[in-house]
């Protein structure tokens, strides 16, 4: 026991210092107290470490996987893509050019073109006519959000959607538009499911396998996109 006063050593029985004679049952009290207030503070270091830990496992690692994951493959007419997004949907489906023509859409690739007509806060195709997706386009109203479109005709939204079938067709001003399918998806482990609608309406899975910045459906592997 060092006295608080001198400086000098002492047995630690002795309440007087045998140096200058000051009381060392304060100084004994002192040490207890910021022992304690130590054991205390590393506890709760423990504590906010361990919350920290889990908060990032369960939240932030989930929010990380977010992002376009885009499968390139100089074969393809179209860009494949899959976007997850922050409230668990997912938006998967193809990118490719758009113009517009009168009142008329008309979607661009390298190898084909197709068109859908405007009409009022709906797009409308032709009936038995596929896109160059594949997927039927018979009418979509305006999405709930979507913000006009700088075009000729003044008619064109940023989103169109089919709540009946889950299909989304997004538009850029940029030129550059994207159909697919909105979903939900979760993640465990390196797991990725995606829940989509079939024709029916009724949900069925996909599962895939999430690595770092890619994901493996079958035998597709989608890079994360980085701006």
């Amino acid at each position: 026991m060092f006295c608080p006063e001198c400086g000098q050593q002492n047995r630690e029985d002795h309440n007087f210092c045998q140096h200058c004679g000051a009381g060392l049952s304060t100084s004994r009290s002192t040490v207890v107290r910021r022992s304690r207030r130590k054991a205390l503070l590393i506890s709760i270091v423990a504590i906010v470490v361990i919350f920290s830990s889990v908060f990032y496992f369960f939240f932030a690692m989930g929010k990380g996987i977010c992002g376009t994951y885009i499968f390139q493959d100089p074969q393809q007419p179209v860009q494949v893509f899959i976007e997850l997004k922050e409230d668990n949907t997912v938006f998967q489906g193809f990118s490719f050019r758009w113009k517009v023509e009168a009142n008329k859409i008309v979607f661009i690739t390298e190898t084909d073109s197709a068109e859908v007509h405007i009409e009022g806060d709906r797009i409308i195709g032709k009936t038995g006519v596929t896109d160059v997706t594949g997927s039927v386009v018979s009418e979509i109203g305006k999405r709930d959000g979507a913000k006009p479109i700088k075009s000729s005709q003044g008619r064109l939204w940023s989103a169109y959607f089919d709540q009946r079938s889950g299909l989304l067709i997004e538009f850029k001003e940029d030129g550059i538009v994207k159909e697919g399918y909105l979903g939900k998806y979760e993640s465990k482990g390196d797991t990725l499911t995606l829940y989509f609608k079939n024709p029916k309406g009724k949900e069925e899975s996909i599962k895939c396998k999430i690595t770092g910045n890619t994901i493996t459906l079958n035998k597709m592997v989608f890079v994360k996109y980085k701006v």
